[in-house]
């Protein structure tokens, strides 16, 4: 589902457009580093800002002790903000990626969100708000592990019924966003408003979410568990911005009776576990 949620802070409700699969590509450099991420994620502990050999690691954290309490609301932890729902959100010891500790996200606990009729949840670090400036670190990747218990859905006739959003925004706009639907995809979109990549997934596993923004060659590439999903350019009205900050998001359409009968929002888990935000230093300017 569309972060519309973020999109109502910002500039009204985004739009929703048939879905189109692009042909999975590797991508050497990138890959590479998402693959020796994986390892860095493992070792998360709290939340801070150490240096990266590829560059500076601008933000990270495993949702861990001692910075992080379980089962305890995120909301207040560590910098934490709730946006929207801050009791669907709790830093719990269940389905984690690695180490002992995940942001977990409850369906049923979702507030109702009246402006556009669905449940939702935003959970942001607010301490770091905004994260950095693209004008300074013109290159920038994001990741987060991602997985969504619950049904799968019939595929999307007029949206999904439930999804777990990872999504980088600024003043101007949505960025980008890439996301688990109930549907059985995981999708991407940006400022266009419209569905851009999408690769069928299972439900109830994690998968590791790749943004990478590149202000230099303005261009916005997303990646599931370290492989290229597909490259588009930046949109232009969010390009006049560079300043960024990230969004863990949890979207429920409400019970509809005609196009999901059998399905309820409330039985939906979400979980998020390993954020890091890590700049990318291009080989243009290691020679």
């Amino acid at each position: 589902m569309k972060d519309q949620t973020m999109l109502a802070e910002l500039n009204g409700p985004g739009r929703r457009m048939k879905p189109t699969l692009a042909a999975l590509a590797n991508s050497s450099r990138i890959t590479t580093i998402l693959a020796s991420m994986v390892l860095a994620g493992t070792l998360v502990s709290g939340s801070s800002v150490v240096l990266a050999d590829d560059g500076a690691v601008l933000y990270k954290t495993g949702f861990e002790r001692p910075q992080f309490v379980a089962d305890q609301p995120v909301a207040g932890q560590d910098g934490w903000l709730a946006k929207f729902s801050p009791a669907a959100a709790i830093i719990s010891r269940r389905e984690v990626a690695s180490g002992h500790q995940a942001l977990e996200v409850n369906a049923a606990d979702l507030d109702l969100i009246t402006a556009f009729g669905y449940y939702g949840g935003v959970y942001r670090p607010e301490q770091n708000n905004p994260i950095g400036d693209l004008s300074q670190t013109p290159h920038v990747l994001f990741q987060v592990d991602v997985r969504l218990d619950g049904d799968l859905t019939p595929p999307a006739k007029v949206g999904d019924l439930m999804s777990a959003n990872f999504s980088v925004v600024n003043p101007v706009g949505l960025l980008a966003e890439i996301y688990i639907s109930s549907d059985g995809n995981i999708w991407s979109d940006d400022a266009d408003g419209l569905y851009e990549f999408g690769q069928p997934e299972r439900l109830g596993r994690y998968h590791r979410l790749g943004l990478d923004l590149n202000y230099r060659t303005g261009t916005l590439t997303f990646y599931v568990d370290g492989e290229k999903l597909g490259s588009k350019p930046i949109a232009g009205i969010v390009a006049q911005s560079t300043l960024f900050k990230i969004n863990l998001i949890v979207n429920g359409a409400p019970n509809d009776p005609v196009h999901f009968p059998d399905y309820n929002y409330a039985r939906y888990v979400a979980h998020f576990d390993n954020l890091l935000i890590v700049t990318i230093q291009d080989e243009d300017e290691e020679n």
